[in-house]
């Protein structure tokens, strides 16, 4: 279902950077909604267009208030998985920032909080970490290969006859540091 547009969906273009600016303004939560709205207006007025209403800014604010908040709630969560990824579990930590991102662009999408530009700066970082997440999973294969060879290579040298055990303990030890 479509929502009626907003007084402030139906402003002239020329007016964006100072709608951008106020939505800005109440991500940053460092000023009332009201001191806003009165500088939305002042600088709306300069361009000959009529003010804002309370109620409509209000809307506005709400949503862009509610969207920062599950954005800063996903990075909160974010945080707090992180730490339990080590480095041994890189390609389970580049989905995590997959799925992660995604949220935040789904999250975007649902709302009037972020404007194309973030929305799309956060579909790049999904492709980046798609990237990063395929690269990982290359080097896990080739490791796991690596490793099989490795493996095989074990086998052989234990199979080995005329070699003296102690020999061949320590070219396996040599060859197990080698793959790690």
């Amino acid at each position: 279902m479509k929502r009626r547009l907003s007084s402030l969906d139906l402003l002239p273009e020329e007016a964006a950077p100072f709608v951008a600016e106020a939505a800005q303004a109440i991500r940053a939560g460092n000023k009332l909604d009201g001191d806003i709205l009165f500088e939305l207006n002042d600088k709306l007025a300069t361009l000959g267009i009529d003010p804002i209403s309370r109620s409509a800014f209000s809307r506005q604010a709400i949503k862009i208030k509610d969207a920062t908040q599950r954005l800063r709630d996903a990075a909160e969560i974010y945080r707090a998985v992180r730490p339990e990824v080590d480095p041994d579990k890189m390609e389970e930590a580049d989905i995590i920032r997959a799925e992660f991102i995604k949220t935040l662009i789904f999250n975007a999408s649902q709302s009037d909080g972020l404007s194309p530009k973030e929305i799309m700066e956060l579909a790049r970082a999904h492709i980046f970490t798609t990237q990063a997440e395929a690269i990982s999973q290359k080097k896990n294969s080739d490791k796991r290969r690596e490793n099989k060879a490795a493996e095989e290579t074990i086998s052989k040298i234990r199979d080995a006859n005329g070699v003296p055990a102690a020999t061949k303990e320590k070219l396996i030890e040599a060859l197990r540091e080698s793959i790690r």
